[in-house]
């Protein structure tokens, strides 16, 4: 494990990005796809089985009424730009990482406003009021941004609002979490094969790491991810087309209003 500590991070996360920034109403089922594969569905789509991943074929035989609609990277952006803006009077130093989601350093936001969990509670509502589309929030602190983003999730799974990982212990948060997050299929596959399911087993792997001819071989920094001390994070799902920028852009936009309030979710 590398000796350098990760960087506290805050990660903004918008569930199912792709589907709400349709703005259809939360009933509707809804399907997106690129390439002829499911990238993002809405809640009911994925209550009737559309999985991510799936054919469109497939997606049609488990929800015949949903509708299907070609991911829109342009308007994915446009429709996340009310969020940057919202963010922009509590820092200038946001970066986006794919779909509805961006992240920022967290320490000097956290001191300012009197803490991550203060922090995080304002940074929360500022997003969910900023948006257009009806998409649950959530927002994540953590040493790190993978462990920051798997927070954000698991708040936005809960049904939005924050969460804060105490410093030192994104470690123990991420242990019990798939190798799966990851988003290396390939990886997971042998892993899963050799009995190691989650981050915590694989980031306790003594280096070097042995592992059969046939594995793929594991970057240094994804196991310091899976231990918490890689401070940057990739996904497989980031848009098609490159239309993101790395920096917010204040712009004068109309709000709506927040679709809940924000609370704080447990620790572990």
């Amino acid at each position: 494990m590398s000796g350098v500590a990760p960087t506290r991070t805050v990660v903004v996360w918008c569930a199912d990005w792709p589907a709400a920034a349709l703005g259809r109403p939360p009933e509707a089922p809804v399907v997106v796809l690129h390439a002829n594969r499911v990238v993002s569905v809405s809640p009911p789509a994925r209550e009737a089985g559309v999985e991510i991943g799936a054919r469109r074929r497939e997606a049609q035989r488990h929800c015949p009424e949903a509708e299907l609609v070609e991911r829109d990277p342009d308007r994915e952006a446009v429709n996340f730009e009310p969020v940057l803006a919202a963010l922009d009077p509590i820092t200038p130093r946001v970066e986006i990482t794919m779909a509805g989601t961006c992240r920022f350093p967290a320490r000097g936001p956290s001191r300012y406003f009197g803490g991550d969990a203060a922090m995080a509670e304002r940074v929360a509502a500022a997003a969910a009021t900023a948006l257009r589309a009806p998409a649950v929030v959530g927002v994540g602190v953590a040493d790190g941004a993978f462990a920051a983003e798997r927070a954000a999730r698991r708040a936005a799974a809960a049904g939005g609002g924050w969460l804060v990982i105490d410093a030192g212990a994104s470690a123990e948060f991420l242990a019990p979490i798939s190798v799966r997050s990851l988003g290396i299929p390939d990886l997971a596959d042998v892993l899963e094969r050799l009995g190691l399911r989650t981050l915590g087993a694989f980031a306790d792997l003594p280096p070097p790491m042995s592992r059969p001819d046939s594995a793929p071989k594991a970057p240094r920094r994804t196991r310091s991810r899976a231990g918490s001390t890689w401070s940057h994070c990739t996904s497989p799902t980031r848009p098609p087309t490159s239309t993101w920028t790395t920096s917010s852009t204040r712009r004068s936009t109309a709000s709506t209003a927040p679709r809940s309030s924000p609370r704080r979710s447990p620790t572990t």
